[in-house]
């Protein structure tokens, strides 16, 4: 019950606007990325470019059009920096806007993960998601197993499995602390 309550807070504190959540929410104290769209980059066999988009929280997005499929998911990708430390056992949940279409005009299976940044790139959460050529939000949540120190970790979005567009809004990634398993 406590997880989807914390859940159902991070989806209306991404609806409210910036003014009044640094006012009157605390919540802003857990975030550990920059939730702007502008923060997203992309890599491998794209193009990508900043975009107005009024219909979606923040007014604007970063699209990326898959240029060609890769050999693996993640030879394309989107990614955001995680800017705070996570510790072994932390509750973190990751909300985001997404919408892609594929060359077929099908909806987009993509994957969403947060992983260190180097190495072996280990993962720290994992989730399948499937966006249609609508804005929506996607709650990807989980506990860390590993501690990983400030600015090594990152929020990304697997692209490469196919020819698409995907559009990519803000994303909140929050670090809620000990999980308390319920």
């Amino acid at each position: 019950m406590k997880t989807l309550t914390a859940a159902a807070a991070v989806l209306a504190f991404a609806l409210m606007p910036m003014a009044v959540q640094a006012k009157d929410d605390d919540i802003l104290k857990h975030l550990i990325n920059s939730p702007n769209a502008a923060s997203w980059i992309a890599y491998g066999s794209q193009t990508s470019k900043q975009i107005k988009d009024a219909s979606v929280q923040g007014g604007g997005a970063f699209e990326v059009v898959v240029t060609s499929p890769g050999p693996q998911p993640y030879t394309t990708a989107a990614q955001q920096d995680l800017t705070g430390p996570i510790k072994k056992g932390d509750k973190l949940i990751a909300v985001l806007w997404l919408k892609a279409k594929t060359a077929d005009g099908s909806p987009a299976n993509l994957h969403v993960r947060m992983q260190v940044n180097s190495g072996s790139y280990d993962g720290i959460l994992d989730q399948d998601v499937t966006a249609t050529d609508s804005w929506d939000r996607y709650v990807v949540q989980g506990v860390s197993a590993a501690d990983h120190p400030k600015g090594t970790s990152v929020l990304m979005v697997q692209l490469g499995q196919t020819k698409q567009t995907v559009d990519l809004g803000p994303a909140f990634v929050l670090d809620m602390g000990p999980d308390t398993g319920s």
